[in-house]
């Protein structure tokens, strides 16, 4: 019986960030199951980063994708790259993204579920998967014949927020596309 070489991958995952955590912990436990594959996490200050994965010999990587300069070294070393982040989904590498549409869509269904009437999206849609859950849920609410409001808000403006939402009418569900978003 011919042994083959455990495959090697790197990682380029941000964990601090929301779901980041949670692919680890799912490619991790795949690695577990899945014996022959060893784990080389790319880790280092931002500007090393491009450096490490040029010079790293392995067979493919997972990362998401959040800086142009590490992409290119990644892509000049002609191994595959998968993309578990919503940016840059038009690269042609895989990508592995949600279906930011379905999440509008599920949150809009919650709120119908719990008989809300008045609702309001409230973020900024410069990011595509944000734009995508404010189509999805309004969407959504207007397939019901209701109305339901945008609220644009750029990170770092929100102090016109409160002036906007007390202007909507009550009780109001507020749907915000991500985690940091509906903090502030």
């Amino acid at each position: 019986m011919v042994k083959t070489r455990d495959k090697r991958v790197g990682l380029m995952v941000e964990s601090l960030h929301g779901y980041g955590a949670r692919i680890l912990d799912g490619i991790i436990r795949w690695v577990r199951a899945n014996p022959g594959w060893r784990i080389a996490f790319f880790d280092g200050e931002p500007s090393e980063l491009p450096h490490l994965v040029r010079e790293w010999q392995g067979d493919g990587i997972i990362c998401t994708i959040t800086d142009e300069e590490w992409l290119s070294a990644a892509q000049s070393r002609d191994i595959p790259l998968v993309n578990v982040a919503g940016r840059y989904p038009h690269l042609t590498v895989t990508n592995v993204v949600g279906d930011d549409r379905a999440c509008g869509r599920l949150a809009a269904d919650y709120f119908l579920d719990r008989g809300f009437e008045n609702f309001a999206f409230v973020g900024a849609v410069d990011h595509r998967f944000a734009g995508d859950r404010s189509d999805g849920f309004l969407e959504r609410i207007a397939r019901e014949g209701l109305v339901g409001h945008s609220i644009s808000v750029p990170l770092g403006a929100e102090e016109d927020l409160g002036a906007q939402l007390v202007q909507l009418p009550r009780p109001l569900a507020i749907y915000c596309p991500s985690d940091r978003q509906a903090a502030v």
